[in-house]
């Protein structure tokens, strides 16, 4: 310790200006620590913070937790698709697992017949009304995806 030497978080006044780590204007970096109320190791954004060398009790790095009110609900959880619940924090829709831009039909009545394969093709209202079966009828037959690129053959 001496005055020409460098403030660090060690909870000692190391440059001899009477103030230790945080306290000196002069002093080292902060991290911003979220507080994490359910204790899953993820904090939210919308909760509060705190500026400091270490991470106080209950705080953590990690911001992405999209329900803090719950440990089961963090980007770590593996999702469970229909059960209105996005436990991984993920954003996407729960009621699509195939992720096609579709929901399932068997579990919210959504256009998707076969939500388990995105490269089937969905069967709402209008494909009913064009004779298609697929609306829970055991009969149904999916049809597969087909893309056409403009300007290609």
């Amino acid at each position: 310790m001496n005055p020409d030497a460098e403030e660090v978080c060690d909870s000692l006044d190391n440059d001899c200006d009477g103030l230790i780590d945080t306290e000196d204007p002069d002093g080292p970096s902060t991290v911003t620590y979220h507080l994490d109320a359910d204790r899953d190791g993820y904090g939210a954004t919308s909760g509060a913070t705190v500026s400091d060398c270490e991470a106080p009790t209950g705080y953590t790095e990690d911001d992405s937790d999209c329900d803090d009110s719950d440990a089961d609900i963090n980007p770590a959880e593996t999702e469970v698709f229909y059960d209105g619940v996005d436990a991984d924090c993920a954003g996407d829709d729960d009621f699509d697992a195939d992720g096609d831009g579709y929901a399932s039909w068997e579990e919210v009545g959504g256009p998707d017949c076969l939500d388990s394969d995105a490269s089937v093709w969905t069967c709402g209202s209008t494909k009913a009304a064009a004779g298609l079966t697929c609306a829970g009828d055991p009969q149904r037959q999916p049809v597969e995806r087909r893309w056409t690129v403009l300007g290609r053959p």
